[in-house]
């Protein structure tokens, strides 16, 4: 805005002593005139300076500014970096134990569908059976089969619970150490 009034007032000046030239009638006037003129342009001048100086702090002041967030940003990575990491040993016994736990995992569900097919076979063995007592029998074998496999299928499914947990931290764990790894680019200096 200050370089428009800086013109304006440059040009207010010509016009002003163009319309007085017409009328100048001898030298002293001429150079009253261009008096008149080189203190309008040198004013002009001074406020283009002014100006200028008034910007070029602004745009420090604002890079000052940037650098701040650019130093906050930097020292918070640095701090993630200095953050207690998981040691060789640590990241090696996490996943240990998620490899024991869906290990547990697959052989519960293996029991649990063993469990099954008994209890089914112990059905059948109840259907078929003639005798009132025989069949008495094998229905209570039958539905103790039964009680076995649900027993076993809900140990199947909580130990798959824990190996699913423990694979997700581990998984997250390597997510997070692969993000604290990556070079970090401000949005101001990004392509």
């Amino acid at each position: 805005m200050t370089y428009t009034v800086a013109a304006n007032d440059i040009n207010s000046a010509l016009a002003h002593v163009e319309a007085r030239m017409t009328r100048c009638h001898s030298e002293e006037d001429c150079s009253g005139q261009l008096a008149y003129l080189r203190e309008a342009v040198t004013t002009a001048r001074n406020t283009l300076e002014t100006a200028r100086t008034a910007s070029a702090a602004g745009a420090l002041a604002r890079a000052t500014a940037q650098k701040k967030l650019l130093d906050d940003e930097i020292a918070k990575v640095q701090a993630q970096f200095a953050a207690p990491a998981k040691t060789k040993a640590e990241k090696d016994a996490a996943e240990k134990d998620a490899a024991e736990k869906r290990d547990a995992a697959t052989k519960a569900q293996v029991a649990a569908n063993t469990a099954k097919e008994e209890a089914a076979t112990a059905k059948k063995k109840a259907e078929q059976a003639s005798d009132s007592e025989a069949k008495t029998k094998a229905q209570d074998e039958a539905k103790a089969a039964n009680t076995k496999a649900d027993d076993a299928q809900k140990a199947a499914t909580a130990k798959a619970t824990e190996a699913t947990e423990a694979e997700a931290k581990l998984t997250a764990d390597g997510a997070a150490r692969v993000a604290a790894m990556a070079p970090v680019t401000p949005p101001c200096l990004g392509p």
